[in-house]
């Protein structure tokens, strides 16, 4: 699991990657990443081809962020669009895409 902010990549830490045995790899600068930037070096790190997934809400997406980790892969698939609803009321999706082939 790839993130570019430290936020939602606490939330995707706690709520997905806990049960899911998977972890979380900062790309980007320290003032995006925080904590993320500096517990990098204590996680197994990506090698050449290599898949990763990125979770974002639709709020937090940024083409900027997604050229940045778009830039180190090779191709990536459509993403898996989630709705989320509270009340009934559609209030933003979850995109979950999956990025192939990582390129250090």
């Amino acid at each position: 699991m790839v993130i570019t902010n430290w936020f939602p990549a606490s939330a995707i830490e706690y709520n997905i990657t806990s049960i899911t045995g998977q972890q979380v790899l900062g790309m980007g600068n320290i003032d995006d990443l925080h904590q993320y930037y500096w517990t990098n070096k204590d996680k197994n790190q990506l090698k050449k081809g290599d898949n990763a997934y990125l979770i974002i809400p639709s709020h937090l997406f940024y083409f900027r962020n997604f050229n940045l980790v778009k830039q180190h892969f090779s191709s990536f698939d459509q993403p898996l669009t989630i709705t989320q609803t509270r009340g009934g009321i559609l209030c933003q999706y979850i995109y979950i895409f999956r990025f192939k082939g990582y390129k250090p």
